[in-house]
């Protein structure tokens, strides 16, 4: 008898400990999650979820939607969010997975809303994760795709698939399985993109960028009335001076004098300036300097197909390799083409 209340005693109090977890689990869910939507908040995001389990230093949210705070047209849902705590119950990783961002807006509007919203609550997070180097969460997302409407013009859509996201203290790097765009001036399909930036000393800096395939479709033409008012609109982006241009094109709209057409062709070209081309050298030379700052060392799409449409005239070319050498202080580009390349 005494052997059996012993067993007796064992199961009640392992029974008790398994009703005491469950109650802790129980408890420590909605704590949790009110502790992810307060986290989220102070970094500018409205956070929600239809359920959360808990787990040992983390949590999991299960159909989340996601939306930055002031930006009406941006909004991402998924299936889960798995936040791990740190200590003080302070965010030390978030992980995303099969979900879709939802955009709706022209680029002006949403890049507005989104530098607005950026510059107000940048600031916020960097204080609430600290300053150590360990202090700062990681972050992850496998399986998103993204939904753009009306980005360019009305009912047309921008659309990604197959997100792959890291960021941690030392690194950060974007895959993605393929890209879709849509413009009124044509098309660009991309797959297979990877970069990976380095983060040293506060600074990042990319390694490495490919793209295994590139069709990019573009449509060079356009009405007389946009081209001529895109003509008269357009300001010299070297020295800020069109004066030259506009000359020369009232030279090319009134009829040729008697001494223009006895001069030929150069009587009516407009002078020469002298310092264009340096202005020009100065121009170009600002941009490789930044390119070189910012490109890896080597930059690739192992297949490049390219339509260009111009009235009736039509060029294609593909597949090619494109390929870009960074050096000290130069830059290279090439492009290849490969055994079955068609140009027309």
């Amino acid at each position: 008898r005494r052997g059996e209340r012993w067993r007796w005693w064992l199961a009640g109090l392992g029974g008790g400990a398994v009703l005491v977890c469950l109650v802790l689990l129980f408890a420590l869910g909605p704590l949790l999650k009110s502790r992810a939507i307060a986290e989220a908040a102070k970094r500018g995001v409205e956070l929600d979820a239809a359920r959360v389990r808990a787990g040992w230093m983390s949590a999991t949210l299960y159909d989340v939607s996601l939306q930055p705070i002031g930006v009406s047209a941006l909004r991402a849902r998924f299936a889960t969010v798995r936040v791990g705590i740190g200590g003080g119950l302070g965010l030390r990783e978030l992980e995303v997975a099969d979900g879709t961002v939802e955009v709706d807006g022209s680029v002006e509007v949403v890049l507005e809303q989104v530098e607005r919203w950026r510059k107000e609550w940048r600031g916020r997070a960097r204080a609430s994760e600290g300053t150590s180097a360990s202090a700062g969460p990681s972050y992850r997302a496998a399986g998103v795709g993204m939904v753009w409407k009306n980005a360019f013009e009305p009912g047309a859509e921008q659309r990604w698939a197959g997100l792959q996201f890291e960021r941690t203290q030392e690194v950060q790097q974007v895959g993605l399985d393929h890209v879709a765009l849509e413009h009124p001036r044509g098309t660009v399909e991309l797959a297979g993109l990877k970069a990976l930036w380095r983060r040293e000393a506060g600074a990042e800096r990319l390694v490495e960028a490919s793209i295994a395939e590139a069709r990019v479709k573009a449509n060079l033409g356009g009405d007389d009335a946009g081209a001529t008012a895109a003509r008269t609109r357009a300001p010299d982006d070297v020295d800020g001076s069109d004066a030259a241009r506009r000359a020369a094109e009232a030279r090319a709209d009134t009829a040729p004098t008697t001494a223009e057409e006895a001069g030929g062709l150069t009587a009516r070209l407009p002078a020469v300036d002298p310092d264009r081309g340096a202005r020009w050298q100065r121009l170009l030379g600002r941009l490789v300097g930044d390119l070189i700052e910012r490109l890896p060392e080597q930059a690739r799409v192992n297949s490049l197909w390219l339509e260009l449409e111009r009235g009736e005239q039509r060029l294609h070319l593909g597949p090619s390799t494109l390929t870009l050498d960074r050096g000290a202080e130069a830059l290279a580009v090439a492009l290849t083409p490969q055994g079955e390349t068609k140009g027309t």
